[in-house]
């Protein structure tokens, strides 16, 4: 993953891979795979952000991760 993520996918964070955890899009909870498409790296503060119930998230084509807050 950090060879192909190089850093943190969430949309406008260039946190390097270092700094970054792997997130299941899909959880393995529910039939979610360890793999590379379904995984990516995020940094702490946007992998606590994915789980946020008050945000949408959305993968782009370019598989950056897009945050939008729910109203």
């Amino acid at each position: 993953m950090r060879l192909r993520d190089k850093c943190c996918q969430a949309e406008d964070c260039d946190a390097p891979a270092a700094w970054t955890e792997a997130h299941h899009l899909k959880p393995w909870s529910a039939g979610g795979r360890t793999d590379l498409a379904n995984m990516v790296l995020l940094c702490s503060s946007d992998h606590r952000r994915i789980h946020d119930p008050n945000y949408d998230y959305e993968r782009l084509p370019d598989g950056r991760i897009r945050f939008t807050r729910r109203v």
